[in-house]
């Protein structure tokens, strides 16, 4: 392959909605000097949030390559860990500094976001299977 469709490639990729995130990339470090540099917390806050995507994005996409070769029960096992891993962190980092309130309110957060995921998305899919059945019945 040569140089030209290697960066022909690369400059599809990231135009596509898959590479997309990777332009945020530039965030961290900015983040991270800005952070070193006493800017402002609002800032600092904005650039980190802007850094995390391109992560979560890598995060994500090595998360689906490594399910597709171990298989589903193995696949499913690492997307509930590394889906986990924000709130692990965060958990960490405010035990440390002896924040126990935000731990608490961390972890009660995540488990009623997928709570409430999981009910909807169940919701979701039983209302769309009884429309169907009733289209079918009507006919």
């Amino acid at each position: 392959m040569s140089q030209a469709q290697a960066s022909f490639n690369l400059r599809r990729f990231l135009l596509s909605g898959d590479g997309w995130p990777y332009f945020l990339v530039p965030f961290i470090p900015i983040a991270v000097a800005l952070e070193l540099g006493h800017a402002s917390a609002s800032i600092v806050f904005i650039t980190s949030a802007l850094g995390v995507i391109p992560t979560a994005a890598l995060m994500g996409r090595a998360t689906e390559e490594l399910a597709a070769r171990s298989g589903p029960g193995i696949g499913g096992l690492l997307n509930v860990t590394f889906g986990n891993a924000p709130e692990l962190i965060i958990a960490f980092f405010a035990l440390r500094e002896g924040l126990h309130e935000v731990v608490k309110a961390s972890l009660v957060g995540s488990i009623l976001g997928n709570i409430l995921l999981v009910m909807g998305a169940a919701s979701g899919a039983s209302a769309s299977g009884s429309t169907r059945r009733r289209r079918r019945r009507s006919r």
